[in-house]
């Protein structure tokens, strides 16, 4: 990890995202990947904000030790989304924890109420798409 932030400062560090690390070194005893996850949420009212604090408000959720790193896409359309990188033996549980990351996160910041997940998901992406 210290040499992916000697590599690439600025990929662990934004002034408007709080970053939680998450550092396990037996990750590749246990299985353990790094997952993107997209989570995205959409307003339960016309004209909503998401708050400046959706990525502090999930990164600092310490029930949840597999969040690696926030981003989040307000400008996103249709929906904003919420990248999360996390930690986990499969696909599936890493879609599970960011579903359940954000109910967390919704039940400690009263207005994250105000947006409701729409699906969180891996993003997949075609292997084409790198070679053309």
């Amino acid at each position: 990890m210290e040499l992916l932030e000697e590599l690439y400062p600025t990929a662990f560090q934004s002034p408007s995202l709080n970053i939680e690390a998450h550092q396990s070194s037996s990750s590749f005893l246990t299985g353990e990947m790094t997952y993107l996850v997209h989570i995205h949420v959409a307003p339960c009212r016309p004209g909503a904000a998401l708050p400046s604090y959706t990525a502090s408000a999930i990164a600092s959720t310490m029930d949840h030790p597999e969040v690696v790193h926030v981003a989040v896409h307000p400008e996103a359309e249709p929906h904003p989304v919420i990248g999360v990188y996390l930690r986990e033996a499969t696909l599936e549980l890493a879609e599970a924890s960011a579903r359940r990351i954000w109910r967390d996160a919704v039940s400690a910041q009263p207005r994250l109420a105000d947006w409701e997940l729409v699906h969180a998901e891996v993003p997949l992406i075609p292997s084409s798409e790198f070679f053309e």
